[in-house]
């Protein structure tokens, strides 16, 4: 029989059952949605591969002002997004200003940092603290928080976001709440 749209492969069909059975989207899922309901925010879970995050589990947040993303989308920029500061803070020094030097800072708003200077010393705040901040830096009136930890060697980042005022007025509760999950997610790694 010659090859046709008759014997082509269900790639996608693949592609999805992989994605529901992997452990981790089934262990972050239940995890994400329980912070966006408890905080009215958006929460997802992420995958670095190179410079470059993935969205893998998303839960939006059902608020008509919320921010969204898609699985299967990648982060809109290294520099001024939570996941994309928690993902270059993640490379070793030298290999961090490395990546730092070949970046150019375009302004998504009035906040985004353009210094590589001050994002390198943003990087280092965020990884002193253990999550990382976006403060209307890619979207006006929204605040993004990151954190990341390793799973079977991969790197993944849970991100929560929102209206800028909802966001702040819970930061340090959402802050918590993420670093616990991501401590979950961590140590189910090798269970």
């Amino acid at each position: 029989m010659p090859r046709g749209a008759d014997t082509a492969i269900p790639w996608f069909e693949i592609a999805r059952t992989i994605v529901e059975n992997d452990p981790i989207t089934m262990r972050a899922e239940p995890i994400l949605q329980a912070i966006c309901d408890e905080y009215k925010v958006s929460a997802w879970l992420g995958k670095a591969r190179g410079l470059q995050v993935t969205y893998l589990v998303v839960c939006n947040s059902t608020d008509p002002l919320s921010y969204k993303v898609s699985v299967g989308g990648t982060t809109r920029s290294l520099y001024a997004t939570s996941s994309g500061k928690a993902l270059l803070a993640s490379l070793p020094l030298q290999e961090r200003k490395a990546a730092v030097a070949q970046l150019t800072l375009t302004p998504f708003t009035p906040a985004t940092i353009t210094s590589k200077t001050r994002l390198l010393k943003d990087l280092e705040e965020g990884e002193a603290r253990g999550w990382f901040l976006n403060r209307e830096e890619s979207v006006e009136d929204a605040l993004a928080i990151s954190a990341r930890f390793v799973w079977s060697g991969s790197t993944y980042t849970i991100t929560v976001a929102g209206s800028l005022k909802r966001v702040e007025r819970q930061l340090n509760d959402i802050v918590n709440t993420i670093m616990l999950a991501t401590a979950t997610l961590k140590s189910q790694a090798n269970p």
